[in-house]
């Protein structure tokens, strides 16, 4: 990967930040150090190169997985 891509990428997934609102009333801001901001437009592809390889992992391993797939869904089922 090209490092003006890496840092790109970093740059999304890193330093992000969250709050709940809860009857008008604000959290205190916490780092996110966890998944993807919700509704972009990155999400479901990084979703999908996360867990590409997750069915060859499991079956060099021994395990026999499944993928089912739905309309919105994805799961894996070992």
């Amino acid at each position: 990967m090209r490092d003006g891509v890496l840092y790109w990428l970093r740059s999304y997934l890193n330093d992000r930040y969250h709050t709940v609102r809860h009857q008008g009333t604000d959290s205190t801001r916490r780092v996110s150090i966890y998944g993807v901001p919700q509704g972009s437009v990155l999400g479901p592809l990084l979703f999908v190169l996360y867990t590409a390889d997750l069915g060859r992992n499991a079956s060099e391993h021994g395990a026999q997985c499944s993928l089912l797939c739905g309309r919105f869904t994805a799961i894996y089922v070992c």
